[in-house]
């Protein structure tokens, strides 16, 4: 049998295929976020963990990485712009997500934050609509 490696790790447990370069294992062979992507910072779950204990939180905890958020929204907006520039679209687009997915502040209001000019929140129904209304920026 071969020595167990980080890349036997990798390879055994999916995580280039799941992770999307978002989480990794480390040389000590712990789980790693990386919410910015190869280059960013690395953060070792298992730390994040026993600090998360030492502040007095219990387990299980809920972990979100609002960087992983705007990350993929920015790869989604500029792949967008790179195809209607390829096929000369002279259109416009607009990145909409329905608050029914997920309508936690941490989550919709995260994205709203980052999305910029090209995002847009969509509600289907009158509580979504309030929602959507309390995430939005407004001009003060």
């Amino acid at each position: 049998m071969p020595a167990w490696s980080l890349d036997r790790a990798r390879h055994t447990y999916s995580i280039p295929y799941w992770s999307d370069g978002y989480f990794d294992v480390d040389g000590k062979g712990r789980m790693c976020a990386l919410p910015r992507g190869a280059g960013g910072p690395v953060l070792a779950i298992p730390e994040i963990l026993d600090q998360a204990s030492a502040a007095g939180l219990k387990l299980p905890l809920l972990l979100r990485f609002s960087d992983i958020l705007g990350d993929r929204l920015r790869k989604m907006q500029a792949a967008f712009c790179k195809a209607m520039a390829e096929l000369d679209y002279a259109g416009g687009y607009t990145a909409v997500y329905p608050i029914k997915v997920n309508q936690h502040f941490n989550v919709a209001g995260e994205l709203a934050a980052q999305g910029g000019e090209g995002f847009g929140l969509e509600a289907g129904s009158k509580p979504e609509l309030l929602v959507g209304l309390a995430t939005l920026d407004t001009p003060g």
